[in-house]
């Protein structure tokens, strides 16, 4: 390509004809002209302007008269050799009335029919039915608790209602990084910004936000960090903190901090969502904040206990919460041994993965292939996310039927993303997942759930005066929401590897965050004002411990170390 002479303005084109045929303007303004040309002999340029101009005639021609003959092929040749194909002259007999249908008319009807099966099941959601009850209780309160069952369709729905009553920005809080982008990038879909300037989304290492988004899904670390910078939340006028039934750390900061902000901005609104919720603990907190309740669209599910057999299962039913791994000389135990004593033993703390084999085992032999189903397993962390990955690879590999999929939040955005690919023809997908796909995270074709029951939660250790990741049960509330993730798109199964007991001895819910760890680092004086400690942390963007470990670090020389600890701790 070479840089092409300027041209005065209103210059006319080769062919005024042509131009006109097309419905081209018979000069352009020299603002819009490219400042490149393509290089190629003039005689080929014209030869190709002519022929485009014959194969309009040409298709004028067999609109108007009705006969393919004048016109030659059909498909614009005009050589005289018609083979049928193609269309020309409308969908009639005689070929009058109508137009050329090309592709791009093809594609055009395609999307067409794309966007209204769009608004259809938009409509179709429950919440659609109750868009006026949620404004109009906004309207009378500056904070509204609305509690929707799994599949309403709340995530996605309320926050275009916002926007379409005329509020100028919504913050959408998600508590992983995952849920904020597969939402955003959704509800973008569903609101025809093909170009994702209305909707974005913010999380650690990324953001689509743009000045003129006016909804904006962020992680509840990023919401925490803009009220560090901007108290007043200036550039939002409604905040939605979503799942939080979850009440982690951030959680709990927020809803202290937007109920202060409440009183010092009257105009701004507040809305809690969740689909498990203590819904008269939060409105009470709220001043008695109205709720409003949504009824779930979830499809028929069935359930089904699998508890493991043999030593895993007694092991399982121990009050202390002992691993349920190995059982009968299996891999990484001695047959027989007791829970307590494979407790010490690190290399014998894994998975059996006997259960979830013989799981993918039953599911083939049951479900024809050619019927699309995915299986989602919860386990508790990375360890049995690989070691499952691992023990049930070679049968993966055999059969060609599935593909596995690691999702928790250490992995990068890019691979967590990867379980929203579509399978090939015949293989299903195996999404072996922390709790991150626990809440707000619909993913397609998924039809069976694997629920081991277990969860990893950051325990305050009196001992070492910190904090650590312990495994234990999870809580009813949690195991009806890994249930339901098996009924968001079509009828599904879950099975539970735990016995129904064991369900109904799990507490109703689990116990917030902010009453599992440690507070006190130094951080708030007596009269709970921000030391000149705190004042630093609160400029940090990592957890508070790990904060005050770079600020040691800079004397003591180890701030690597800290930095690395950091990393992790954004990363939901």
């Amino acid at each position: 390509m070479r840089k092409s002479r300027p041209e005065p303005a209103g210059a006319a084109p080769a062919d005024p004809q042509l131009a006109a045929r097309l419905g081209l303007p018979s000069a352009y303004d020299p603002r819009f002209r490219l400042s490149v040309s393509l290089v190629a002999p003039p005689d080929r340029v014209a030869a190709a302007v002519r022929a485009v101009a014959r194969r309009m005639a040409q298709r004028e021609a067999a609109a108007g008269g009705g006969s393919v003959k004048s016109a030659g092929r059909r498909d614009g040749r005009g050589d005289g050799r018609g083979d049928g194909r193609g269309y020309s002259g409308g969908y009639g007999a005689g070929g009058g009335g109508g137009g050329t249908v090309t592709p791009d008319h093809v594609e055009a009807a395609s999307q067409i029919a794309r966007l209204r099966k769009l608004a259809a099941d938009r409509a179709a959601l429950p919440a659609a039915g109750f868009r006026g009850a949620i404004l109009g209780a906004l309207a009378a309160s500056q904070a509204v608790v609305v509690a929707g069952d799994t599949g309403c369709g709340k995530s996605t729905q309320v926050p275009q209602f916002l926007v379409a009553a005329g509020y100028r920005r919504v913050a959408v809080t998600q508590p992983r990084r995952i849920s904020a982008v597969s939402l955003a990038r959704r509800v973008a879909v569903e609101a025809a910004d093909a170009h994702g300037s209305s909707v974005g989304h913010k999380v650690r290492f990324s953001s689509s936000v743009a000045a003129e988004t006016r909804i904006v899904f962020c992680t509840e670390g990023i919401l925490l960090r803009e009220l560090a910078g901007d108290p007043q939340l200036s550039a939002y006028d409604v905040v939605v903190l979503d799942e939080v039934h979850e009440r982690h750390l951030t959680t709990d900061f927020l809803l202290a901090l937007l109920r202060a902000l409440l009183l010092q901005r009257p105009e701004m609104r507040l809305l809690l969502m969740s689909a498990t919720i203590n819904c008269a603990a939060f409105a009470e907190y709220f001043g008695g904040a109205p709720i409003v309740q949504i009824p779930g669209r979830l499809y028929p599910i069935q359930l089904v206990y699998m508890p493991p057999e043999g030593t895993a299962a007694d092991d399982a039913r121990k009050p202390d919460g002992a691993r349920r791994r190995g059982g009968g000389g299996g891999a990484g135990g001695a047959s027989g041994g007791s829970g307590s004593s494979r407790s010490y033993n690190p290399a014998a703390d894994q998975i059996d993965p006997a259960p979830y084999l013989r799981l993918l085992q039953r599911i083939d032999s049951e479900v024809p292939s050619s019927q699309r189903g995915d299986l989602l397993i919860f386990v508790a962390g990375t360890a049995d996310i690989t070691g499952l990955c691992t023990a049930l690879a070679p049968y993966a590999e055999q059969t060609r039927r599935w593909v596995l999929l690691p999702l928790h939040a250490g992995l990068a955005l890019e691979a967590q993303e990867r379980v929203f690919d579509v399978p090939p023809e015949g293989v299903r997908k195996a999404i072996i997942s922390t709790n991150i796909a626990e809440t707000s995270l619909t993913i397609d074709g998924v039809r069976f759930v694997a629920d081991s029951g277990r969860a990893k939660e950051m325990i305050h250790d009196v001992a070492s005066g910190g904090g650590s990741l312990q495994e234990g049960w999870i809580s009813r509330a949690s195991a009806d929401q890994r249930k339901g993730r098996a009924g968001r798109t079509g009828p599904g199964t879950c099975y539970r590897i735990y016995s129904e007991a064991q369900y109904n001895e799990m507490r109703s819910f689990s116990a917030p965050e902010i009453a599992r760890v440690r507070l006190e680092i130094g951080a708030l004086s007596r009269r709970e004002w921000l030391t000149p400690l705190g004042a630093l942390l609160s400029l940090l963007p990592v957890d508070p411990a790990v904060g005050k470990l770079l600020a040691l670090g800079c004397v003591y020389g180890v701030a690597a170390l800290g930095h690395a600890l950091g990393v992790r701790q954004d990363t939901a």
